[in-house]
């Protein structure tokens, strides 16, 4: 073999070796090092700002006041699909009866993720929201685990919104609050603005979508997911698409839930 070749086939091995240990590197540990400022993917530093979200330019938008004389306030029901009729889908109260319906309904749910592929990571999460009249209160906690990963990806966060008009049969809530992301060891914390929307479209079933985001130094940790639930009384159950995006770095699950609604 002549003496170039060998020296074209050695460095081509160390270019391998070299990508190797790049790509061993497992997406988690990826997103962490994004998160501390030592990636040259994230560029310089973004200049993070919240808008400030105000209602009053479009009140009847937001349940800030009635916007009919004859509206009855917002209650809800524990039974998506409790009858047959207009009023009778969802977890809105629409009936316009006083004694009809709850004024405020909890919901829990527990997710835990289905088989995995390359790609997909092992998931478990539990969450709370409680619909108090035109409010409501959002808790959840989860925890994702890469397989190649040294350590997983948990997320804590606790938000307060305020309700709005949607389909009657439909629910959304505008959420702001903060996260808590932990990687490892370190911990980081920032203030967070979410949407989350609920329309029972055909009985006994509901689509779901939550997005949220949280600021941080060098960018924005983005939170989606997309779910079917098949309901039964006041009890739900369902698949979920769940997608992580930490600047840049992108962590995908598919899970299943139950839940209950009281």
């Amino acid at each position: 073999m002549i003496p170039h070749t060998r020296k074209a086939l050695l460095m081509v091995l160390l270019l391998l070796l070299a990508a190797q240990s790049i790509t061993a590197q497992s997406r988690t540990e990826e997103a962490k090092k994004r998160l501390e400022g030592e990636s040259d993917d994230i560029g310089v530093s973004a200049l993070i700002t919240f808008l400030e979200i105000g209602a009053e330019f479009m009140p009847e938008f937001f349940y800030f006041r009635a916007i009919r004389p004859d509206e009855v306030p917002l209650r809800y029901n524990a039974i998506p699909y409790y009858g047959r009729g207009r009023y009778n889908a969802g977890i809105r109260n629409f009936s316009g009866l006083e004694d009809d319906g709850k004024a405020s309904l909890v919901q829990l749910r527990l997710n835990t993720s289905m088989p995995q592929g390359s790609l997909a990571m092992e998931q478990f999460s539990g969450e709370l929201k409680w619909h108090i009249r035109y409010w409501a209160v959002h808790s959840r906690y989860e925890q994702l685990r890469e397989a190649t990963a040294p350590y997983p990806i948990r997320q804590f966060n606790v938000a307060a919104g305020r309700k709005f008009r949607f389909l009657e049969n439909g629910d959304g809530v505008l959420y702001l609050g903060f996260r808590t992301l932990g990687l490892g060891a370190d911990h980081y914390t920032g203030p967070e603005l979410m949407t989350d929307f609920s329309w029972y479209f055909r009985e006994p079933f509901s689509a779901h979508y939550t997005y949220s985001s949280m600021v941080q130094t060098y960018g924005f940790i983005n939170n989606h997911e997309f779910g079917l639930q098949l309901h039964r009384q006041n009890m739900s159950f369902g698949l979920s698409y769940r997608w992580l995006d930490i600047l840049g770095v992108h962590f995908r699950t598919l899970s299943f839930g139950a839940g209950i609604n009281f």
